[in-house]
């Protein structure tokens, strides 16, 4: 019998908003509330350290996806279903309120509703409903893929799938300390481990503190419970029952990252031949059972894999494993003989070798097994075929398999065998409450010293933080202070000249880029007319001049600007109307650079070509305009300084005319 020391009871309200619930401890109960959510539901349980959560019908809780999700929010504690199961069959809650004494048959509301399932999983009635299977998987993987790369794509490579490996072996070395039982299958690669399969055969609970889910730059590890493929319903109280005997297998297994299982019955017929990623133990162990009896596990290497020797040792079955491992060629020929015989259909390599696996093992013992036949039927006794081959397989002769198997089981008396099972279900009872009673004895000892060690660790960090209190501030303290906020402004201004590195190193790259591909032109700055033409910047057939400023153009700078042949000068700002004038009698034509137009490296600047050809067009055009329209120009100021001077004349003598005498 299954006990609880804490069980929290749940019934849907009838307006479907929520839950009401009710815990019990010690009988008695603890918290009584109404309209909580699942998630209100779960928590409560969390918070009580509930041993189960007890329901009527679990489908109050949603489809089967909600009571998964509820179920693996529950962690530590069992969903337990107090009505029955579809095997067994239901029972009213009535009946069951009725059974432990808590109500008379009468319908109930749903804080009663929920006392009664709490009450009821309490006395051992109802079943645990299995939604996760008792395995989890732990799968270990490099994060990123290896794609093409430079010299340290090698020296990456062997970084990650190190990582991998000594994270491998970390996680199987914390599983063996814990007694936990697991099968790995590993990936290996040239300098170590691509990816690792755990599967543990425990529930995701068991796992906390030993392994954790983590995400780092190149490797992750993901922890999985496994799902069973529906509903299993475990009695609390479980009852014995003698089993019918079933036909014996001969199972072939193929594992690793991907499994092959082969079944044979002991005529060598297949059975089942299937494959699958990720495949466990246990879904092993459910699919044989659906087929009979495992007899004898075969490999088709030597010695034979740790998976399969589990197995084994789960049937309490047999090991075959050749002398020495099975070629390709030869395992290929056994798989074509039985499909043109049996019409079995291999899919892949995996099921391959496990058929010939199987078939190995069922060959080196067909000459037994006919030999059994044989014997039987010239037997005048009624004996079971498929039981004295299973015990001459196991090793006994065929003479004394014959004889055991048809040998009467001794009928003990009804009274006597009654009494014996009363006493043997009496002293189960009292030894399992003993066990119980000690280990929650063990249980409160062990939080005891947890307890009075975190107190010890507490008054020690109080006593502590008084003394840091009390403590006055040395001048070391503010000496360290200082030197700290030194460091910190330091690092912020080292901060900034990088990021303002990497800003003008992209802005140099983008330039060569531009230089390179022809689409921008340098031009080197000068401060004064040099004597020579520069080598950088040049545009067609004219030299550029970049100069910061030109105030005036005297004999020395005209002969310096002649003596460079054709140029284009280019000015930050607009010179004065006087030498603009001296440019253009000389042939010089300038260009003003605005602030968008193009960018200073150094000494250096670049400008666009396209854009530096139109500006230099414009230059040419304006200035043969303004030499075009010069002699128009004297000719008006000519002709105004003829109307000045004429308006200055007649006034002068209509002045003298008002001086003469009458």
């Amino acid at each position: 019998m299954i006990k609880y020391s804490k069980v929290m009871g749940i019934d849907r309200h009838p307006s479907g908003k929520g839950f009401s619930a009710a815990v019990l401890q010690g009988g008695e109960i603890v918290l009584r509330r109404e309209l909580l959510s699942a998630d209100e539901v779960a928590k409560a349980a969390l918070d009580f350290d509930v041993g189960a959560v007890a329901v009527d019908n679990i489908y109050e809780l949603g489809s089967e996806s909600e009571i998964r999700r509820f179920a693996g929010r529950l962690l530590r504690a069992e969903l337990i279903q107090v009505t029955g199961s579809p095997k067994d069959g239901f029972l009213p809650l009535s009946a069951v309120g009725k059974r432990i004494g808590f109500s008379d048959g009468e319908k109930l509301n749903p804080l009663r509703t929920a006392e009664v399932c709490a009450r009821a999983a309490a006395s051992g009635i109802g079943y645990a409903v299995r939604v996760y299977g008792p395995e989890t998987r732990i799968t270990i993987s490099r994060k990123r893929r290896y794609g093409p790369g430079g010299m340290s794509s090698e020296r990456y490579r062997r970084s990650v799938e190190g990582a991998v490996q000594s994270l491998v072996e970390g996680v199987k070395s914390a599983l063996e300390s814990k007694g936990l039982e697991f099968d790995l299958v590993i990936k290996k690669a040239a300098h170590g481990v691509v990816g690792a399969s755990f599967t543990v055969y425990s529930p995701r609970n068991q796992l906390f503190g030993i392994v954790r889910q983590i995400r780092t730059s190149s490797v992750n590890v993901k922890i999985t419970p496994l799902y069973t493929k529906s509903f299993e319903y475990i009695p609390l109280i479980q009852e014995t029952k003698k089993e019918p005997v079933k036909r014996y297998l001969i199972v072939g297994v193929d594992p690793g990252m991907v499994t092959g299982v082969a079944v044979m019955d002991l005529n060598g017929r297949v059975l089942r031949l299937i494959s699958g990623r990720g495949m466990t133990r246990g879904q092993i162990a459910r699919s044989l059972a659906l087929l009979g009896r495992a007899l004898l596990f075969a490999s088709d290497v030597s010695p034979p894999p740790d998976m399969v020797t589990k197995l084994a040792a789960m049937h309490n079955a047999l090991v075959f494993s050749p002398e020495r491992p099975m070629r390709t060629y030869e395992k290929s020929e056994i798989a074509g003989m039985i499909s043109e015989e049996q019409g079995v259909v291999v899919e892949d390599a995996h099921q391959r070798d496990s058929l010939a696996a199987a078939f190995k093992a069922y060959s080196s013992l067909r000459n037994k097994l006919e030999q059994c036949a044989s014997h039987v039927r010239l037997s005048s006794d009624q004996v079971d075929l498929e039981e004295v081959k299973a015990l001459v397989v196991r090793g006994l002769s065929i003479s004394d398999a014959i004889s055991r198997s048809r040998s009467p089981v001794p009928v003990q008396p009804a009274a006597k065998k009654a009494r014996a099972s009363g006493e043997r279900e009496r002293i189960r009872v009292l030894e399992s409450k003993f066990e119980d009673l000690r280990a929650e004895r063990d249980m409160l000892i062990e939080k005891i010293k947890k307890l009075s060690s975190r107190i010890e660790d507490l008054e020690e960090e109080a006593r502590l933080s008084r003394l840091a209190y009390r403590q006055p501030r040395t001048l070391e303290i503010y000496e360290f202070e200082r030197r700290m906020r030194s460091l910190l402004d330091e690092t912020t201004r080292l901060r900034a000249e990088v990021d303002s590195l990497k800003s003008e190193r992209q802005r140099l790259s983008s330039a060569i880029s531009m230089v390179a591909e022809g689409r921008s032109i340098p031009i080197r700055r000068e401060k004064k007319v040099p004597g020579k033409a520069p080598p950088l910047g040049r545009l067609g057939e004219r030299a550029l001049v970049y100069l910061e400023s030109i105030s005036a153009v005297d004999r020395e700078t005209e002969a310096a600007l002649m003596a460079l042949g054709k140029i284009v000068l280019i000015l930050d700002e607009p010179p004065h109307p006087e030498v603009q004038s001296r440019l253009w009698e000389i042939g010089v034509p300038f260009v003003v650079k605005g602030k968008e137009d193009g960018f200073i490296v150094g000494d250096t600047v670049l400008m666009e070509r396209e854009s530096l050809e139109k500006m230099i067009r414009d230059a040419c055009s304006a200035m043969e305009d303004g030499m075009g329209a010069r002699p128009d120009r004297i000719r008006a100021l000519f002709e105004e300084y003829k109307k000045e001077r004429m308006k200055e004349t007649l006034r002068r003598g209509s002045l003298s005319s008002q001086e003469l005498p009458l």
